[in-house]
Parts: structure tokens; C-alpha cells; sequence
């Protein structure tokens, strides 16, 4: 693995926990008695009712059956965001979330193992993985002619999470050292 892999996949991950602190909205699907946990303690919660935990603990009480999250379907968040893409045209980025990446890494890990246990699933993941790969395609053109052209704007880091600016960065080194070696300093 290259440095820029593992420094990409090392971002990716610390990134991935500090997502994981985070909190989610549920609504309980079943009435449960308190849960004490080593870093949370959930009181008596009733059928229908909204609670907030951390993701981690969210995802523990969904795949259990207790609760289902409350948020809007990731889907529709990556539909969008790949809307919002081909719409901007070969040169300008669409903004995206700043943890875009490190929830669309989760989303598809969660689909995977679904898959596993449900295999009726398998056309909604294909669909979802293609639709992925389609903004990953797009933006990462956008991100290599920026990456060519542009310093990192304030605009430009709004529009961008920290994995694009990492290509930014990294390309635009690679394109820099390129031109330093060609042109030799003219």
C-alpha cells in the first residue's frame, strides 16, 4: 500500500470513529427496560417514542429489531448528491457534507451485510453501489482539474471534505513537481 493509500485509508478511519461518537435519532419499535452500558445508560423506553444515543449504540439497538432510525434513508442523500453533480457541469463542484464519505463507507457496509442475511436486497445495493461509484467518477475528474488549475479557495474547501482535499493536495504536488521537472524553472 502507498503512503497516500494509507494515509487516505488512516483518515478514513479515524474519521469512521469520530462518526461513530456521533448521534442518531430512533424511534423505539419496542418497549425495553433501561440498558446501562459502559459509556451510556438508556432509561425505560416505550413503543413509538424518539431517543438520541451514539451511532454506535443506534446501530446496535436497529440490528437487534428495538428501534429504527428516525433520518431520512441515505439513499435519498446520495440520489441527491449525484443529482447535484451532473448538474454542475465538467468544472464546478456541488457541496457535499463534510463526513459525506465516511457515512457513504458505513451506508454501504450496513447494505453488505444485509445482503448477507437478505439476499432480496442485492438489486437495491447494486444500484446504490453504482450510484456511488458514478459521484466518486465525477467528482474525482472535477478534483483532478482542480487540482491542476486551482489553489484551495475558501469557496473551493466549503464545496469539498477533507478525502478530496487530500487528492487536491496530493495531485497537485505530484503536477507542480511534473512542471518544476519539465520546464525546469522558465
Amino acid at each position: 500500500m502507498s503512503d497516500e493509500q494509507s494515509l487516505a485509508s488512516s483518515l478514513l478511519k479515524v474519521r469512521g470513529t469520530i462518526n461513530q461518537l456521533s448521534s442518531m435519532r430512533l424511534i423505539v419499535k419496542k418497549t425495553f427496560a433501561p440498558i446501562d452500558l459502559l459509556l451510556i445508560n438508556l432509561k425505560e423506553q416505550t413503543e413509538g417514542s424518539s431517543i438520541e444515543v451514539p451511532k454506535w449504540a443506534g446501530e446496535i439497538l436497529v440490528k437487534n429489531g428495538v428501534a429504527s432510525p428516525q433520518e431520512d434513508s441515505f439513499d435519498n442523500e446520495l440520489f441527491n448528491a449525484l443529482s447535484r453533480e451532473r448538474m454542475q457541469g465538467p468544472l464546478h463542484l456541488s457541496t457535499l457534507k463534510k463526513d459525506f464519505y465516511v457515512n457513504l463507507r458505513a451506508y454501504l457496509q450496513t447494505l453488505i451485510n444485509n445482503v448477507s442475511m437478505d439476499h432480496t436486497l442485492s438489486q437495491r445495493f447494486d444500484k446504490i453501489s453504482a450510484n456511488a461509484r458514478d459521484l466518486i467518477s465525477y467528482r474525482t475528474q472535477k478534483l483532478l482539474n482542480l487540482a491542476s488549475t486551482a489553489s484551495l479557495s475558501s469557496e473551493l474547501l466549503e464545496k469539498i471534505t477533507p478525502e478530496e482535499q487530500k487528492i487536491i493536495e496530493g495531485v497537485g504536488k505530484i503536477i507542480s513537481e511534473w512542471k518544476e521537472t519539465i520546464l525546469g524553472g522558465i
